[in-house]
C-alpha cells in the first residue's frame, strides 16, 4: 500500500492506521479511500492484530468527501463510489478512532463507523452538507442518531455547526477527551491493549452480537460459554471462592 496516502504499522499486536494526504487534510479521495480499505484488510488478515487504531496525520482527522470527486455526479450513478467509505462498518475487528483536528462531513461518518472514538481537546465535529445543498451520504442520517439522539442528530446535520471535543462528548458523539495533544495515540493504543487482552476471536464475536439482534446474541453467547476457554475461565473463577 502507497505510503503517501496512508501508513501502515503493527504494535504490540494492535495495527496503526494513519490518513496521510496531509496538503487536502485527508480528504476521501477514491484513491486514499482504496489504500485505506487495503490496510483494513491486511489488519484483518493478520492473525495476530486484535484491534485498530485509526488517526489522520497532519492539521485534521479528515475533513470528508473529496469534492472534486463529486463534480458531475449521477443522480443513479453506475458506480456507487460512496459504498468503498463503509468498509470500515464491516471490518470485523474493534476500531478505535484517534481524532484530532477536523472531522467533517465523510470523515465525521467514518468516525461513526468505528467502535470507540477518543478525541483531543481542540477536536472539532460537523455535519455541514445541507449547507452545499445534500444531506450526509454515508450513514450519518442513520448513525448519528443512534449514537446520540434523534433531536441532537437533526440539529448537527440541520444546523450543519461545528461542535467542540467537549461538546462532543456531552452529547455521547465521542468516548474520551484527551487534554494533551501529544498523548492521542498513545491513549488509543493503551486502550487497544486492554481489549486485545480478551483474545482476538472474543473481541470479533463480541462485535458481531452488539451488532446484530437478541437471538443471534443468544446463540454466540451459548458457543462461546460451551468452548474451553470459557469452561476453563469459569472453573478458575469458582475454584478461587
Amino acid at each position: 500500500m502507497s505510503e503517501k496516502l496512508v501508513t501502515y504499522s503493527v504494535q504490540e499486536d494492535i495495527a496503526h492506521i494513519g490518513l496521510n494526504d496531509q496538503p487536502r487534510l485527508n480528504a476521501l479521495s477514491k484513491s486514499l479511500v482504496e489504500h485505506l480499505n487495503s490496510a483494513l484488510d491486511a489488519a484483518e488478515n493478520d492473525v495476530n492484530v486484535s484491534v485498530i487504531v485509526i488517526y489522520g496525520q497532519g492539521r485534521a482527522f479528515c475533513v470528508g468527501g473529496d469534492l472534486k470527486e463529486f463534480i458531475g455526479v449521477k443522480s443513479k450513478p453506475e458506480s456507487d463510489f460512496v459504498k468503498a467509505w463503509e468498509r470500515i462498518e464491516e471490518c470485523k475487528l474493534p476500531v478505535i478512532a484517534a481524532v484530532h483536528g477536523y472531522a467533517v462531513g465523510g470523515g465525521c461518518e467514518l468516525m461513526l463507523m468505528t467502535d470507540y472514538v477518543i478525541a483531543t481537546k481542540t477536536a472539532w465535529f460537523s455535519q455541514p452538507e445541507l449547507k452545499l445543498g445534500f444531506i450526509p451520504g454515508c450513514g450519518a442520517t442513520q448513525r448519528l442518531p443512534r449514537r446520540i439522539g434523534y433531536g441532537s442528530a437533526f440539529d448537527l446535520m440541520a444546523s450543519g455547526k461545528q461542535i467542540s471535543a467537549e461538546m462532543a462528548y456531552s452529547i455521547g458523539l465521542v468516548d474520551k477527551v484527551i487534554e494533551d495533544d501529544t498523548l492521542l495515540l498513545s491513549s488509543a493504543h493503551e486502550c487497544a491493549l486492554i481489549w486485545g487482552k480478551q483474545g482476538r476471536s472474543e473481541l470479533i464475536q463480541l462485535k458481531i452480537a452488539m451488532k446484530s439482534d437478541y437471538r443471534r446474541e443468544r446463540q454466540i453467547f451459548y458457543e462461546m460459554a460451551a468452548g474451553e476457554r470459557a469452561q476453563q475461565g469459569i472453573q478458575q473463577f469458582l475454584n478461587r471462592k
